[in-house]
């Protein structure tokens, strides 16, 4: 099983085995940058790392570096790693204070365990425990490991922590530092768990930089986002289990992604919730430009912005409810990509309006707006 052992002062040694592995460091990494970290491996063992802290982060050392949002370790956290073939992780560095641990989040956290000396759960966190604020703990050990302190004793199986492993903690509060569990709305979509499984990958959406591919469950919840990048590469994200499937994915869903009204499933593809790594090459047909205004209702000031699929001449108008044109906001050549006008309603009257997308001489989309009073 996987240990860490004390060797020359300032380094830790971490067994890995093939396939995934939960672990943690006591040291504070003398380069705590990722690529530094797993450097000592054997080349090209190193598969993915990932790590946890409110939501996934991720880092696949065989992938498109600006991908990553996993960039260094943090001290005290837990982080799987997934290897090849067995192998010695080296970490050099101070070693941090016996039994030091990050704040914890309400909900799921993943953190390590500092201490030279195995204890049990409910004596680690002993303050969440005594208040009834501990609700799992889980870890893993070339198998999954469990700890129900609201359960029958003699069924858990995890009994002790140890030095060199990370685990699982779910927390009913946030303890200092921590953070509150975020409630479902606009810009969150689904709790974050331990079940989950992460996305990137390139689309022909290279127009649309700056917006969102939305991924969205068999309800048609959005359930993720993924930033279009730049050339149409897809930013890193995660998608997390959901057994009810109300606010996320269960296990056999499929992959389906919305944008512009426009929606893609993925072939082959199904939603596991076991750490899988899904690289993506979403075409999304019959793409046409598209106009959105912010803030809408209108006060002052708001910003039109607009994305062309290809270069054209372009006519952004503002008109009244019948129709008539009251402003001409920007007109001209105009290259493909997003675009964005600032306009200034403040001599505006209070009322419904549209503002009207026309590209080479067709209109393209239009866009309601109301002025406040």
């Amino acid at each position: 099983s996987s240990l860490t052992l004390e060797t020359a002062a300032g380094s830790d040694e971490i067994v890995l085995h093939a396939g995934w592995n939960l672990i943690s460091t006591d040291r504070i990494p003398t380069d705590a940058n990722v690529a530094s970290v797993f450097a000592g491996l054997s080349s090209g063992n190193l598969q993915y790392v990932t790590g946890f802290n409110s939501a996934v982060q991720f880092y696949d050392p065989n992938g498109l570096e600006f991908l990553n949002s996993l960039g260094s370790l943090d001290n005290g956290y837990g982080y799987w790693v997934k290897v090849l073939s067995d192998d010695v992780l080296h970490v050099q560095g101070t070693q941090l204070s016996d039994g030091y641990l990050p704040p914890l989040n309400e909900g799921w956290n993943l953190v390590g365990h500092m201490s030279e000396t195995s204890i049990a759960p409910e004596v680690v966190f002993d303050e969440l425990y005594s208040n009834g604020d501990l609700l799992y703990v889980t870890g893993f050990d070339q198998g999954v490991q469990v700890y129900d302190p609201n359960g029958l004793p003699f069924l858990n199986t995890l009994t002790e922590m140890r030095n060199g492993f990370g685990y699982w903690v779910k927390s009913a509060v946030a303890t200092d530092g921590g953070v509150l569990a975020p409630t479902v709305g606009d810009e969150v979509t689904s709790i974050a768990n331990p079940r989950y499984a992460v996305l990137n990958g390139t689309s022909n959406l290279e127009a649309f930089a700056g917006e969102f591919v939305h991924v969205i469950n068999a309800r048609g919840n959005t359930v993720s986002r993924l930033e279009i990048l730049p050339g149409g590469y897809l930013m890193t994200t995660a998608l997390y289990e959901d057994e009810n499937g109300m606010y996320g994915l269960r296990p056999g869903d499929a992959l389906r992604f919305s944008f512009h009204g426009s929606i893609v499933e993925m072939e082959g593809d199904a939603f596991k919730g076991e750490m899988e790594h899904v690289k993506l090459n979403l075409e999304f047909p019959g793409l046409e430009a598209s106009l959105a205004v912010f803030p809408n209702p209108m006060t002052s000031t708001s910003n039109v912005s607009f994305t062309l699929i290809e270069k054209g001449e372009v006519l952004v108008e503002l008109v009244d409810i019948q129709g008539r044109v009251l402003a001409i906001l920007d007109q001209g050549a105009r290259t493909e990509g997003l675009q964005i006008i600032e306009f200034n309603a403040s001599d505006l009257a209070a009322g419904t309006y549209a503002i009207r997308l026309t590209v080479d001489g067709v209109e393209i989309s239009s866009e309601r707006v109301v002025k406040a009073k």
